[in-house]
């Protein structure tokens, strides 16, 4: 006697629910009035959150609402000639390295060099003059065809910081050219467009000092409020000055947190 099938299971043959590409599917001028109020950080953002929206932000059909969340931040320059505005963007608002993704604090050479880097990737990437004009074959004269952050001029290799890629583009252009005609003209051409875009970069750089000041005039300003109402809660718990006096407020976590004194205690 043969023995029963065993019975198959049901299979949940409901569909997945769909996915909806809101970008694509909204109307546009819904689409558009959202745009129009948001940053460069905020389209930088939202691109790292899938292929299609990083790819739909890159697109050149995008550029205007680059344009318009360029114009909401007060005072910011304009886009330099040598970036597209996603490194533009990187570059002033994510503070991270544009090179490995590590957390990068502002330096005092990056937007001379036009790249964010963190400490590591400095060491790797950044020279000195008398490195660069070693690389170049050439005196430090020609260091005026790269952008960099000279304090003391590019005649100045000690203290002088350069890009080793842009170094080595450098060279390779000129390596290319063999008339001594096209060589000067270039040298020529060249050294004008590093003008305009040292002069770029230090109204970017003046933009992102600015930015760091207020930030920290923020911060000041809500740790202050904080150590005021932390004050005032020890005098409702019938503290007096001798003893808030003894009680160091600056290291008390609940002041030097992000937060404020109300969030974190109710």
């Amino acid at each position: 006697m043969d023995s029963p099938k065993p019975k198959k299971r049901k299979t949940d043959k409901r569909e997945s629910p769909r996915k909806i590409c809101w970008l694509e599917e909204t109307p546009t001028d819904i689409m558009l009035h959202i745009f129009s109020h948001v940053e460069p950080i905020d389209l930088l953002n939202l691109s790292s959150t899938n292929k299609n929206m990083r790819a739909s932000l890159r697109a050149p059909e995008a550029k205007h609402m680059w344009v318009q969340a360029r114009a909401n931040v007060p005072d910011l320059p304009d886009l330099p000639p040598d970036m597209t505005e996603w490194v533009y963007a990187a570059l002033v608002f994510q503070k991270r390295c544009q090179r490995c993704g590590r957390k990068s604090d502002l330096r005092v050479e990056t937007a001379h060099i036009r790249i964010r880097l963190c400490v590591l990737c400095t060491k790797d990437c950044v020279i000195c003059g008398r490195v660069a004009s070693n690389l170049l074959q050439v005196g430090p004269s020609l260091l005026s065809l790269v952008p960099g952050y000279a304090p003391g001029g590019k005649n100045n290799v000690t203290h002088a910081r350069y890009l080793r890629r842009s170094v080595m583009e450098l060279y390779n252009e000129r390596l290319a050219i063999q008339p001594p005609a096209e060589l000067a003209s270039f040298d020529k051409e060249r050294h004008q467009y590093v003008q305009r875009l040292d002069k770029g970069a230090d109204e970017i750089k003046q933009f992102l000092d600015g930015s760091r000041r207020r930030h920290q005039l923020s911060l000041q300003r809500e740790n202050d409020a904080k150590r005021h109402e932390f004050v005032w809660r020890l005098r409702k718990l019938g503290y007096d000055s001798i003893d808030i006096d003894k009680v160091d407020i600056e290291y008390y976590v609940l002041v030097n947190w992000g937060r404020s004194l109300r969030f974190c205690c109710e």
